[in-house]
């Protein structure tokens, strides 16, 4: 078990996954470095343009699509009087540089969809039930603009200019999610410890504050329980016509203000119900918060030694950079300012990975995007910086640095579905580890490198892989063998990280809606719960590594999520 816990805290900052688009700019000036030759696959209701030489994904994506038309339609009563177009990306590097919609598209976008030809753009993403998520999260954008357009007599395209952000970007996460969301379930408990709910008033103007997507799946998450899904598209229809609050009083027989007190009294009164027995209170060492880093401090990594901790922060206010830190006062040490990375780098990762120290504690390893490839930047903190294209593989993520200091293994998409890659830092070749149809994320190595533990959707409980729970598994290094640990059976167990004797592995996991840090131990193959917080561990998204482990000295990092400051 750990000799100490270290408190890593960040404060969130507004950075969506999805993005809702009315673009009608087709960025015939964006700059591209590389010709894609698309297809054209029909569905009775979709046209989809790809260019994916796997079959089995092309027919996986479009058996969703048609799902999940089935489901939007059975709420908005409509169908499409001709097959809505999507446009798939085989990468989010190449939808960065997609001609179909205007503007730059930064890393926190997952999907958009246009307004005046409901064209969905998208790429595929890292796990198989993330595609899924932003595919159904942009369907009913499809839907929802269509049904303005056709719908009625009464309404039109510009009627969208009427809706608040968080009912349309709300309804898509609540329609894509479900009513039930641990992430966002986390948001609202913080938000009812710290007395901070707001009202309807409040998500219209300070959608800045109060996060619409998130904010909006409670909204909806918490009329639908109690009017169930029939009020969705008459409520959606009567406030694109008539404004927010005749189509309140409409629906519920109360305007907005009378609709907000019963909405606060009734989160508190749930919420508070489940505070009992919880930690409200944080443990550890606060090393980066709002007071002492920038608003946002994420990606945390601490060095093999447990010495150095490095991590994403917004202290700059303009960009993000990698700052070093002492693990014992939490002073900077080192900053390395993304403008330093050179011109040829349009960005770095930093949603949804963090990087990874070398073993003799020099070198931070990092994803960077340049010229629409991922490449691999090695860091050293005290002299310079190498740069690697790893062959054949245009997106990867989650870098982790082998023990002995000569390989990174990483999650490399390719042809649809992410497998894991192991990267020879001297010959600079890679080499495949798994080849099959599930998704492998969030790999660590072993003490002795014999072993890499990685996060995965191949529990095999649910027939689709895109609604299956993640489990962690590992894969033994001499003959390719994967063995999937006992752990909660339906709950998403991430992150995994390992002690330094090789004896526990630690993660996140959410099994009572809760994201706590468990340790598993693997000779007596026992659970044990390390953290009981009212709140939880998390980075932006469920996704982001919240959690390192040093690999000698054992001290743990964690992110934690909080709304008031804290010194």
């Amino acid at each position: 078990m750990p000799k100490k816990i270290i408190l890593f805290l960040f404060i969130f900052c507004q950075s969506p996954l999805l993005h809702f688009g009315q673009s009608q700019y087709f960025g015939q000036n964006k700059q591209r470095n590389k010709t894609n030759n698309f297809k054209v696959t029909q569905t009775p209701h979709f046209e989809l343009y790809h260019y994916l030489d796997n079959k089995n994904t092309v027919d996986e994506f479009l058996i969703n699509t048609e799902n999940w038309y089935k489901l939007h339609q059975n709420v908005f009563k409509m169908a499409f009087v001709k097959p809505n177009p999507v446009i798939l990306y085989n990468s989010h590097p190449d939808f960065q540089e997609t001609t179909a919609i205007g503007g730059e598209i930064g890393e926190g976008t997952g999907g958009v969809t246009e307004g005046f030809r409901t064209r969905v753009v998208m790429p595929l993403m890292y796990t198989n039930r993330q595609t899924d998520h932003v595919l159904g999260h942009e369907l009913v954008h499809a839907f929802q603009y269509q049904t303005l357009t056709y719908g009625s007599d009464s309404t039109s395209l510009a009627n969208i200019q009427n809706l608040p952000l968080f009912m349309v970007e709300g309804l898509a996460e609540y329609m894509s999610l479900g009513r039930i969301d641990s992430h966002t379930g986390m948001w609202m408990r913080d938000a009812v410890l710290n007395s901070d709910i707001p009202t309807i008033k409040d998500l219209v103007v300070k959608q800045h504050k109060y996060f619409p997507y998130r904010w909006g799946q409670a909204f909806w998450a918490y009329v639908t329980a109690n009017y169930g899904d029939d009020i969705i598209r008459p409520l959606f229809k009567e406030t694109a016509i008539f404004g927010l609050d005749r189509a309140f009083i409409s629906a519920f027989k109360m305007d907005t203000d009378a609709f907000s007190l019963r909405f606060i009294n009734d989160q508190k009164q749930y919420y508070n119900k489940l505070k009992e027995n919880r930690e409200t209170e944080i443990r550890g060492k606060v090393l980066a918060s709002s007071k002492s880093g920038g608003e946002m401090n994420i990606a945390p990594v601490i060095s093999p030694d447990g010495k150095y901790f490095a991590y994403i922060s917004s202290k700059n206010v303009l960009s993000l950079d990698i700052f070093v830190a002492e693990s014992a006062t939490g002073k900077v040490i080192k900053k390395i300012e993304s403008t330093s990375f050179g011109a040829h780098v349009d960005s770095y990762s930093f949603i949804e990975t963090s990087g990874s120290w070398s073993p003799d504690n020099r070198k931070l390893a990092i994803v960077i995007q340049s010229k629409s490839k991922n490449k691999l930047l090695l860091i050293d903190i005290f002299t310079g910086k190498k740069e690697y294209s790893p062959k054949d593989i245009d997106s990867f993520t989650h870098p982790s640095w082998s023990p002995d200091g000569s390989k990174i293994v990483f999650s490399g998409l390719k042809d649809g579905k992410s497998d894991l890659y192991l990267f020879d830092i001297a010959a600079q070749k890679t080499e495949s580890l798994t080849q099959d149809v599930f998704s492998d994320i969030q790999s660590t190595w072993s003490p002795d490198g014999t072993e890499i533990y990685f996060v995965s959707d191949r529990g095999g409980k649910r027939n689709l892989l895109s609604k299956e729970e993640f489990c962690i598994a590992k894969i033994n290094l001499l003959d390719k063998k994967i063995e999937v640990l006992p752990l909660f059976p339906n709950a998403d167990n991430m992150n995994p990280q390992v002690s330094p004797d090789g004896r526990f592995v630690y993660f996140l996991s959410d099994p009572d809606g809760f994201r706590n840090l468990y340790a598993f131990d693997l000779d007596t193959k026992e659970v044990k719960k390390l953290s009981n917080f009212f709140t939880g561990i998390s980075g932006i998204t469920m996704y982001s590594p919240a959690i390192s482990v040093a690999s000698k000295s054992g001290e743990i990092l964690y992110n934690y999520f909080p709304k008031v400051s804290i010194p």
